[in-house]
């Protein structure tokens, strides 16, 4: 895709002024882009272009492509990790064969991206407000697998009078109530893999400043210091938020700093043994 320039003004031969043209009107530029004329007959037709255009680069693996076909301030933009070694990550994206497309909500505004699962992790509603374009749309985005049928809610915005990507994510499906789907608990009476969980954590500065949404509950996760199995993985997630996390090889005594929903959540811990899963750990996350 193709970004228009502003105009760039210049200066005569004998140090003039600007050029214009006879009526005393800088020239157009046949290249910008007029939001009050074209813009809405390109848009018409372009949300599926960037659509495919994301995916194509993705499977290429052209961060080029991807940085071209996102939003400057969408944290799909891979220019924001200059500095570091990065793989294309498929989550919401077919790795390979066809998918389809259908446009679910076609004048999106900010809340309705924000009723996305996690994006009030990303977002804050006025920083979403003012990045969002002249239009939005959710876009449903379906496709299979050998072993699955997969949805993600793709948010096409605009910038610069072109369709680009800002979003991908799934709809929210968090219950009302956490606690009506939680699993009975299992406890590691022996404490062959849990030490102890620390809830109501500070997560730092560092992980706070990167996200948009201060209502998460933080805890620790600790690893015993005297293994009472030999697991080549230990495997820690929580079901209602949804963070998951792994440490692999020397485990022993280590710890991880895990997201929790704020109205409930439960904490799995499980060892991953010559390939097969076991969950040593589950416990409740109810907040006082």
């Amino acid at each position: 895709m193709t970004y228009s320039k502003p105009y760039e003004s210049g200066t005569s031969d004998d140090g003039g002024s600007d050029s214009t043209d006879d009526a005393g009107e800088r020239p157009p530029d046949e290249d910008s882009n007029d939001d009050s004329t074209d813009d809405d007959e390109r848009n018409d037709t372009a949300p599926e272009d960037i659509v495919e255009s994301y995916i194509e680069a993705a499977r290429d693996e052209d961060l080029e492509g991807i940085e071209a076909a996102v939003h400057s301030e969408s944290p799909l933009d891979p220019s924001g990790y200059a500095d570091e070694d990065l793989t294309v990550d498929f989550d919401g994206i077919p790795a390979t064969g066809d998918y389809e497309t259908e446009t679910v909500t076609e004048d999106a505004t900010a809340a309705d991206v924000l009723a996305l699962e996690d994006a009030s992790f990303f977002f804050g509603e006025d920083d979403l407000e003012r990045a969002l374009g002249n239009e939005t749309r959710l876009v449903a985005l379906e496709w299979n697998t050998e072993s699955d049928a997969n949805e993600a809610v793709w948010v096409l915005t605009t910038e610069d009078g072109e369709w680009v990507v800002f979003w991908i994510g799934e709809e929210d499906e968090t219950p009302d109530n956490p606690e009506a789907v939680f699993d009975d608990p299992i406890e590691d009476e022996d404490g062959d893999v849990l030490k102890r969980i620390e809830y109501d954590v500070d997560a730092g500065d560092g992980f706070e400043d990167g996200h948009a949404d201060d209502s998460l509950v933080f805890a620790e996760v600790h690893l015993t210091d005297d293994p009472g199995l030999e697991a080549d993985r230990i495997e820690v997630e929580t079901t209602i938020e949804g963070y998951e996390g792994s440490v692999e090889g020397a485990w022993a005594d280590a710890w991880l700093l895990v997201s929790l929903h704020d109205e409930g959540d439960q904490i799995v811990v499980t060892a991953v043994v010559d390939g097969d899963d076991e969950i040593v750990h589950r416990e409740h996350y109810t907040p006082a």
